[in-house]
C-alpha cells in the first residue's frame, strides 16, 4: 500500500522524484526531505513498517502487504524482490510524470538490494532515466554480504541509466573529525543527499550556468557504473583546493580521473561566486580528463556557500558516441552577471 502527504513543496516543469529504498535509503532520504530540496518528490519505500512511520518522505510505500506484512525482510534478497512485485502498479503509479528518477539504498541488506532493481526495471520501462546510487557494506560486514551487495549493483546495472557506488570503508575513513557513531552515519547520508541536491538543483533551478536535461542524459545514459568525486575549497584559494580535493576523493581510485571519457561538474558556490572562478574550476577539471573527454556542467549560487566553493564530479571511462554536430546546451543564465566570458561546452 502506498500513502501520500498532501504537502505541497512547488512545482517545476521538470519532474524529479527521489526513491529511498530500504533502511538505508530511506536515512539519505529523510536527511533530505529534512533540508527541504526544493522542486524534487521524495518518496520512501520499505518493508518494515514500523521505519515507515518515522519517516519525512511525502510519499511512502509499504512493500509486501501479504507477503512480508510489515514486519521486513530479515535480509532476504528473493522476499524483498517479491513484496516489491506486489506493489509494482502503486510504484507505477507514483512514477509517472517523472523526467528523472534517483533510486537511493545500501546494499547488502534486504530490501534495499532486493527491491531496488525492480523499482529501477518499472521506472525504466515507464521510459525515464534513472540514476541508481549505493552504499556497498563495510569490509567488517563479512563476505556474504559483500557478495550480496555485488548481486544487487549488477541487478541496478542492468535497468538504471547509470549506477554511482560508494565503498563504506573508503567513505568513512575520509572523515577525519572524532566523530560519534550517530555524526559518521549522518555525514555519510550528507554526501549522498549532498549528490542529489546538486544534480537536481542544477536541472530545475536558473542559476549562473544552466544544464540542460540532454546534456545531462549523454553523460549519464548508457547503465554503467560511474565515479563520484567531491571537492570543497575556502578563501582565495577555494576553486585549486576544490579541484585538488575532489581529484583526490579518498573513496574513488587512484588516477581515475585519466580514464574519465564522460564527465559531468556541478560548481557551487555563494552569492560570491562569479563566472571566471566556474569556468576555472571545470578548466582545471579539464587538464585532469582524458583528452577527448565529453564535459558538461552547471554553475548555482546559495548562501549557505559563501567564501567557498564547492565541486562534484560524476565520470564514465564511455566514450560519447556521435559526436558530430553538436549544438550548444550549456547556456549562461540572463538571471545573474558573470565574469570572465563565454566559456561554453558544444555538443
Amino acid at each position: 500500500m502506498f500513502k501520500i502527504d498532501n504537502k505541497n513543496n512547488g512545482k517545476s516543469a521538470l519532474n524529479i522524484k527521489v526513491f529511498g529504498v530500504g533502511g538505508a535509503g530511506g536515512n539519505i532520504v529523510n536527511l533530505a526531505a529534512r533540508d527541504n530540496f526544493s522542486g524534487v518528490e521524495f518518496i520512501n519505500i520499505n518493508t518494515d513498517s514500523q521505519a515507515l512511520k518515522s519517516s519525512l518522505a511525502p510519499i511512502k510505500i509499504e512493500l509486501g502487504t501479504y507477503t512480508t506484512k510489515g514486519e521486513g525482510t530479515g535480509g532476504n534478497l528473493d522476499a524483498a524482490r517479491r513484496a516489491c512485485e506486489e506493489q509494482r502498479e502503486e510504484i507505477g503509479q507514483v512514477l509517472k510524470g517523472a523526467h528523472l528518477v534517483f533510486v537511493v539504498a545500501g546494499m547488502g541488506g534486504g530490501t534495499g538490494t532486493g527491491a531496488s532493481p525492480v523499482i529501477s526495471e518499472i521506472a525504466h520501462g515507464l521510459g525515464i532515466m534513472t540514476i541508481a546510487v549505493v552504499a556497498l557494506p563495510f569490509s567488517f560486514e563479512g563476505k556474504k554480504k559483500k557478495m550480496k551487495a555485488l548481486r544487487g549493483k549488477e541487478d541496478l546495472k542492468r535497468s538504471a541509466d547509470t549506477l554511482i557506488a560508494i565503498e563504506n570503508d573508503k567513505l568513512f575513513a575520509s572523515f577525519t573529525e572524532n566523530l560519534s557513531l550517530t555524526e559518521s552515519f549522518e555525514k555519510a547520508n550528507h554526501v549522498f543527499a549532498e549528490l542529489i541536491e546538486s544534480l537536481s538543483s542544477h536541472l530545475i533551478n536558473p542559476g549562473i550556468v544552466n544544464m540542460d536535461i540532454a546534456a545531462f542524459r549523454k553523460v549519464i545514459e548508457g547503465g554503467r557504473e560511474t565515479i563520484l568525486a567531491i571537492g570543497e575549497g575556502e578563501g582565495e584559494n577555494r576553486v585549486s583546493s576544490a579541484v585538488d580535493s575532489a581529484v583526490n576523493s579518498p573513496w574513488i581510485e587512484k588516477n581515475s580521473f585519466k580514464k574519465l571519457k564522460k564527465v559531468l561538474i556541478s560548481v557551487m558556490g555563494g552569492e560570491d561566486l562569479n563566472f571566471k572562478e566556474a569556468s576555472q574550476t571545470v578548466e582545471m577539471i579539464n587538464h585532469r580528463v582524458h583528452p577527448e573527454a565529453y564535459i558538461t556542467f552547471g554553475a548555482f549560487a546559495l548562501p549557505k556557500y559563501n567564501n567557498k566553493l564547492k565541486v562534484i564530479v560524476v565520470g564514465d571511462t564511455a566514450m560519447v558516441e556521435q559526436t558530430q554536430d553538436f549544438k550548444e546546451t550549456t547556456t549562461v543564465s540572463s538571471t545573474k552577471k558573470s565574469e570572465g566570458g563565454p566559456f561554453l561546452w558544444k555538443e
